[in-house]
């Protein structure tokens, strides 16, 4: 069973250039070289006289996983190889596809910097990525990378800071608060795929009569909306509780509907070493 993704690999002829290419252009982390010339890389690869020159790299600010790096390049020492035709069309042929939040300024920042492109960024108008953008370049091997800036209703989340804890209120329709509950029971597969592509770490809620309290976990919660706003998942959803809710009452904060906070114990008596929203 698999378990998770440890590596993408190319194959590079020059490894002390193409590191140079990956680190100090794209921007990627550089985390380990080494030779390998050992009876395991021999019996691994298959060739009985391999001796090899490796380097792993990583996006930077990348969450910790199972591996330490995204992208591996293998220099071949022995036996070397010669250049294959790196076509895009032919079978076998592979990319790897680097997000970024601003394709444009990227495009432009690499451009400079002597990096070949296919072409410009090619704004997404068919697909499960429409309303992003994308576009193809080479690396020093004729190795095709792409550019992919997500569309709105994909794009990460911020990472590295706690989420915010918000409180919300709403108001269910008259005679509808079972049903409310029993919607509730197995929420949509999609949405929560949704919800956490837009940085909703947690939402919980709480009934009294017709009046719900959400108690949301996000990176960020006015983002977040801005986020769904464009998701399918989210809309079909929204339509779908107008049958049940009546209205969000209004909060202090004007973009979120954010309940104004009162008190809080561990803001007063905080639990030394203890991590919280």
């Amino acid at each position: 069973m698999l378990g998770a993704v440890w590596h993408f690999s190319f194959h590079v002829s020059d490894l002390d250039r193409s590191v140079a290419f990956y680190r100090d252009v794209l921007g990627m982390e550089l985390v380990h070289v080494q030779e390998q010339d050992n009876a395991y890389t021999r019996s691994l690869v298959g060739y009985p006289d391999a001796r090899l020159r490796v380097a792993q790299l990583a996006v930077p600010g990348r969450e910790a996983h199972v591996s330490t790096h995204d992208l591996e390049l293998v220099e071949y020492v022995v036996p070397r190889g010669e250049r294959q035709d790196s076509a895009r069309h032919h079978p076998g042929a592979a990319h790897l596809a680097f997000a970024v939040d601003d394709i444009d300024a990227e495009h432009d920042r690499l451009t400079a910097l002597g990096v070949r492109f296919v072409s410009p960024p090619n704004r997404i108008t068919e697909g499960a990525n429409t309303g992003g953008a994308a576009c193809y370049f080479l690396d020093p091997d004729d190795i095709t990378l792409e550019l992919v800036q997500p569309p709105p209703h994909r794009a990460p989340p911020p990472t590295g800071r706690p989420p915010t804890r918000v409180a919300l209120h709403s108001v269910l329709r008259e005679g509808r608060g079972d049903d409310y509950e029993r919607e509730h029971a197995a929420v949509p597969d999609d949405l929560l795929a949704a919800l956490r592509r837009a940085g909703i770490r947690d939402w919980t809620i709480w009934r009294s009569g017709r009046h719900l309290f959400h108690l949301v976990d996000a990176d960020d919660l006015a983002r977040a909306g801005e986020i769904l706003a464009g998701d399918p998942a989210d809309r079909a959803w929204q339509e779908h509780m107008a049958a049940f809710v009546d209205r969000f009452e209004p909060g202090r904060d004007e973009r979120t509907g954010a309940l104004a906070k009162v008190w809080t114990l561990r803001e007063q008596a905080p639990v030394p070493g203890e991590d919280h929203p």
